[in-house]
């Protein structure tokens, strides 16, 4: 097996150590491992090069991708062994519900999807779907009820449940979901949620009890976490032409995606971690990317800025203090 990087294995010591001590059993600290950790991971870095040390996290999509994955035509032969790919089956519908579901809502795997052991209710069900139509809740809409709904005045809610970070369910538990319904939108999972429910047809009483995303299997079936993975990476694979770079991306790179959009939409960090269900601000800066444009734009207006901040030493001596900036045209203040 590859072995750990040095830091990686200080988390681990911590880890067992928090157990210890969470036994009433206190282990000697962990000091000199921080150290020796922070060492060799000082000497890799000068033999091997710091951009060896950068994480390698996965790539955002994008909306031009998260298009072109929907896009792909029907039948098309892109999974193994040429078989072809069917939007038209269950299991399909049940897909392209989760790409609109995740580019909105930032659902991690573990969230829509089973990856081992049996399906209960702590998992994301119909009965975790509600719709607002017309200011009133409903909790099984009708056919009727499902095409009456209205872009700008309609929404499906999604209720969050326990997650990696709310294992209880009770920190966003409360925090309901809201997706605006738009039929003509190129991604809205609202619309993507009223075709799956006309097509699932599932009884009030079986909500609570029925996957809201299914497996191959059908409705009633879980979707699986292996099964989802793979399907991704042969449709994206057949989108970017290149299994390789398409290994660069997972299901979690809807996540990036939609923090990075809302960054760019210009929503504050405490809104995009509310968003996306963080439980902390430091998590969020893994995950938001900064646009090229926005970036540009920073450094556009950085350039045609006046700074007149000043440090105390510069107020010592009560001299004139200096101009700092361009005063226009690129010039500078003498």
């Amino acid at each position: 097996p590859k072995p750990p990087s040095p830091l990686s294995a200080l988390a681990c010591l911590r880890g067992i150590r928090a157990e210890h001590v969470a036994r009433g059993i206190f282990p000697p600290p962990l000091t000199l491992a921080a150290k020796r950790a922070h060492e060799s991971t000082l000497r890799y870095v000068r033999e091997i090069g710091h951009e060896n040390v950068v994480p390698d996290r996965v790539i955002p999509m994008n909306h031009q991708l998260i298009c072109a994955l929907l896009a792909i035509p029907n039948d098309t032969p892109c999974l193994r062994n040429g078989r072809a790919w069917s939007w038209t089956t269950i299991a399909g519908r049940s897909v392209r519900t989760l790409i609109h579901v995740l580019a909105q809502t930032g659902f991690r795997k573990a969230d829509v999807a089973l990856n081992s052991g049996a399906w209960d209710s702590t998992h994301i069900s119909f009965a975790s779907l509600k719709w607002l139509i017309d200011g009133t809740i409903v909790l099984a809409p009708t056919e009727a009820q499902l095409m009456s709904l209205v872009p700008g005045r309609d929404y499906a809610i999604l209720m969050p449940g326990p997650s990696k970070a709310d294992c209880f369910g009770m920190r966003w538990g409360n925090n309901p979901i809201w997706l605006p319904f738009d039929p003509v939108a190129a991604i809205n999972a609202a619309y993507a949620l009223m075709q799956w429910e006309l097509c699932a047809r599932v009884a009030p009483d079986d909500r609570r009890s029925t996957p809201l995303f299914c497996g191959v299997d059908g409705i009633g079936t879980p979707m699986r976490g292996p099964m989802i993975d793979l399907l991704f990476l042969q449709l994206m694979t057949f989108v970017l032409g290149d299994a390789a770079k398409a290994k660069k991306y997972s299901l979690h790179s809807f996540r990036s995606y939609l923090a990075s959009a809302l960054l760019a939409a210009g929503c504050t960090d405490a809104q995009i971690q509310a968003a996306l269900r963080w439980a902390s601000a430091e998590a969020l800066l893994i995950y938001k990317v900064i646009g090229r444009e926005d970036y540009g734009d920073w450094i556009t207006r950085g350039q045609t800025a006046r700074t007149t901040g000043a440090r105390a030493a510069a107020l010592s001596d009560g001299a004139q203090l200096p101009a700092y900036g361009p005063t226009g045209h690129g010039e500078v203040d003498p």
